[in-house]
């Protein structure tokens, strides 16, 4: 049988993955911008402040996937407690795999 979990689980299982490597790439531009921090008097103020948007532009992006992420996680839960209470209350106690998140 094939329902809206299966999508879930499919989006929860390479979205997990696909945010994590874009979580480290995002790590890597906070190194780099501390560092550019350090060495900020050999930039004209124009250009450090070009760099500081970009970077919160980056940082932004990482915490809105982060929230997404996590959503999503809480959204595939209350949707398999939701097909268990609608298994329990309309068919009896009939076994609704909690399993089916693979990863």
């Amino acid at each position: 049988m094939y329902y809206s979990g299966h999508v879930c689980v499919l989006f929860l299982k390479y979205s997990f993955k696909v945010n994590i490597l874009l979580a480290v790439f995002e790590f890597i531009l906070f190194f780099f911008w501390k560092q550019l921090k350090r060495a900020n008097r050999l930039l004209d103020e124009g250009v450090l402040l070009f760099l500081l948007s970009e970077f919160c532009c980056h940082m932004l992006r990482l915490l809105l996937k982060l929230f997404w992420l996590c959503f999503g996680h809480i959204l595939y839960f209350c949707h398999m407690i939701f097909m268990k209470c609608w298994q329990l209350c309309f068919h009896g106690p009939v076994s609704v795999p909690f399993s089916t998140c693979n990863y």
